[in-house]
């Protein structure tokens, strides 16, 4: 299993090494794609998003690197806000119970000149938001119209906020106990037989603490 993490700042390729220098968590197209390419054909691609966003032409070719490739699998640990948020519309996604999403318009950090140049600015980030909504509605089936809206309005959506709107598949599962126990041997093979005995022991000990509950609550109504 291939495992690729989008944390931190979403960048261009070029700004990455200032973002390592200074020792800053981000992720770059060149990161993805170098981990998607040496991955076998058949091996499951995971992805794992916490970011506050970054740069949306980053962000597109992120998205467009994992759209449409059936190993990948897309996990919202944390948040996935802004330029992150359209990258986890590229496949099967789940997230968080406590998983954010936050969608808004794309902006510029600097303009100058004459109306012009502003016309033209306010029509590139027009068309760009246009480009992400697309996104959204892909995934969801709700329109552009209605992508929109949420942009312009700087939403942030919860976890079953997002399973309600469809810009997610569902929340993540909870590992299963047995797994959790299993990892704790430190790499030791179990047999079907040794993780059924754990199961069971698990279901026994969950019981007896339903029992020893109720015992609990009964000795309280009669006032012991």
């Amino acid at each position: 299993m291939a495992k690729i993490n989008i944390r931190g700042d979403i960048v261009l390729n070029e700004h990455k090494r200032f973002y390592d220098w200074l020792g800053w968590d981000c992720v770059c197209p060149r990161d993805v794609q170098s981990i998607i390419d040496a991955a076998a054909h058949d091996e499951p691609l995971d992805v794992y998003i916490n970011s506050p966003g970054g740069i949306v032409a980053a962000g597109q070719e992120i998205y467009s690197a994992l759209r449409g490739d059936p190993r990948v699998s897309i996990h919202i640990t944390g948040q996935a806000c802004s330029a992150a948020s359209f990258i986890a519309m590229a496949g099967h996604c789940d997230i968080t119970p406590v998983g954010l999403m936050m969608v808004h318009c794309a902006s510029m950090g600097y303009v100058s000149g004459n109306h012009n140049d502003m016309e033209r600015a306010a029509q590139c980030l027009t068309a760009t938001d246009n480009a992400i909504a697309a996104a959204y509605a892909e995934k969801s089936g709700m329109s552009v119209r209605d992508a929109l809206k949420l942009m312009e309005k700087e939403t942030w959506l919860t976890a079953n906020q997002c399973i309600g709107l469809k810009l997610v598949d569902g929340i993540t599962p909870e590992t299963a106990p047995t797994a959790q126990i299993a990892a704790s041997f430190g790499g030791i093979r179990l047999t079907k037989e040794d993780m059924e005995k754990v199961d069971q022991a698990i279901k026994e000990q969950a019981q007896k603490e339903s029992r020893e509950k109720a015992l609990l609550e009964d000795l309280d109504f009669f006032g012991v």
